[in-house]
């Protein structure tokens, strides 16, 4: 759950609630259902499920579904399918997604000339390796997780277009390139202390750019300080610090400094316009067992919203 400031002054409540199997039945299987409600009437859900050895040999399979719906501006549904090949250490991947962006009602409407979100869709053909070292799942003191994926695809798209006083249908293809990485480095210099470190990397090249197509850059996943999907970017770069009091074996208290590098280019809807530069968020929290499970409250906040006015996140996970 979180609360965070909206323009006229007040507050609004957002919040993630999900939910995930890992190895049910003693099978190694992974399950996973993630439900977002974010700022701006902007909705996500998200299901995959994974099924990492098959029999005999190390080749796994892995499937997943992920849809947003902003108001009535857009909704956007990405299908992706893998082959996974390795272990639980590390692992190698191919994937396919198809997804597909449609305007709302409100997304059809004509600004300055030309539809405000083009009707696309794409398939992403890619791959890539993933790695997890991490002496633990839950509060790890050392190792790693890492994961890069490389995609391409051809973008189709179609939209309206006013040309001499008269609506016409305009279309046109473009190839993408998309790339992302992620990594995570923790280290235990003290017995009561654990560093960790990494970052994220985000890259889409395309001829043109639209708003359902640009990496949602923003909240507690991505850049912490700042409203979820606050930045629409087509490059971005993020770099954490986070320094951790051991209280117990699951239970600390820590301090984060993020720090981001972001490219939005100008789109065809009107509240994304171009931007390039460097975005800091910081603040802290704590992580606590309960009765009910793990909670973690933190504090974030950044140069937009000054210490005073950030953001407070709360969140509770349990296991069975």
């Amino acid at each position: 759950l979180g609360v965070v400031p909206d323009a006229g002054g007040g507050s609004s409540l957002v919040g993630s609630g999900f939910l995930s199997l890992l190895s049910p039945f003693g099978l190694g299987h992974r399950y996973l259902l993630r439900l977002d409600r974010q700022p701006g009437r902007t909705s996500r859900a998200e299901a995959s499920a994974e099924l990492p050895y098959l029999p005999w040999v190390p080749f796994g399979l892995a499937f997943g579904f992920e849809g947003i719906q902003q108001d009535s501006t857009l909704s956007t549904q990405r299908l992706r399918g893998e082959v996974t090949y390795g272990s639980p250490a590390w692992q190698v991947f191919g994937s396919v997604s198809r997804e597909t962006t449609k305007p709302g009602v409100g997304g059809v409407r004509l600004v300055g000339g030309r539809q405000q979100i083009a009707q696309s869709s794409v398939t992403f053909v890619g791959g890539g390796f993933r790695a997890d070292r991490r002496d633990r799942r839950i509060s790890p003191r050392r190792g790693l997780l890492a994961e890069l994926r490389v995609e391409r695809g051809d973008r189709r798209r179609s939209f309206g277009l006013l040309v001499d006083g008269s609506e016409t249908r305009q279309r046109e293809q473009a190839s993408q390139d998309r790339a992302t990485a992620s990594l995570r480095l923790f280290a235990s210099p003290l017995s009561c202390v654990v560093l960790v470190t990494g970052g994220e990397g985000y890259l889409l090249r395309s001829d043109a750019y639209e708003v359902g197509e640009l990496f949602r850059i923003g909240g507690t996943r991505t850049l912490r300080g700042y409203p979820d999907d606050r930045f629409r970017a087509r490059q971005a770069v993020r770099l954490l610090g986070e320094t951790r009091l051991l209280l117990d074996q699951t239970s600390y208290l820590y301090l984060f400094f993020d720090a981001a590098w972001l490219d939005q280019p100008t789109t065809s809807q009107a509240e994304v316009s171009g931007l390039s530069g460097f975005y800091p968020g910081y603040g802290g929290g704590i992580q606590f067992e309960t009765p009910l499970g793990l909670m973690n409250a933190s504090y974030a906040a950044s140069r937009e919203s000054g210490l005073s006015d950030g953001q407070v996140h709360v969140g509770l996970s349990f296991g069975l």
